[in-house]
């Protein structure tokens, strides 16, 4: 219903399929619902580059919902900024625990470089997703 990227970008980040301002017409309403029940996420047009963020982001946090307690523990810190050392003080387990948990992390979560490890570590500190 707002014109607001904050709302649209909340609703998307909580789960929302569908996003429709109320300026929609009748059609385009019903047709959105049709769309969302036919397993389709639908965002006002002006924001397709968005849609595929959010795709991109919907993603990520299934496949974040694979790692375990303790990695996820470690993903946090990383997140953070911590380093390996100051990880391994912080959980109370060995330097090598940290980088075996990170490496595991990269790998379920199908990342291939630390530059993209970073990249990630980015998008989930500056959407507060996790």
């Amino acid at each position: 219903m707002h014109r607001d990227w904050e709302y649209l970008q909340k609703a998307a980040n909580f789960g929302a399929d569908a996003y429709i301002l109320k300026t929609e017409t009748s059609i385009n309403i019903l047709n959105t619902i049709k769309s969302v029940y036919q397993g389709k996420k639908i965002f006002p047009h002006k924001i397709n580059n968005l849609q595929i963020e959010f795709t991109e982001t919907d993603e990520l946090l299934k496949k974040l919902n694979t790692l375990s307690k303790r990695e996820l523990d470690v993903l946090h810190e990383l997140k953070s900024g911590k380093l390996n050392r100051e990880i391994a003080d912080e959980l109370q387990i060995s330097i090598r625990t940290v980088e075996t948990h990170r490496s595991s992390i990269m790998q379920k979560l199908e990342i291939r470089s630390t530059f993209a490890f970073a990249k990630m570590l980015n998008l989930l500190q500056s959407k507060n997703l996790f």
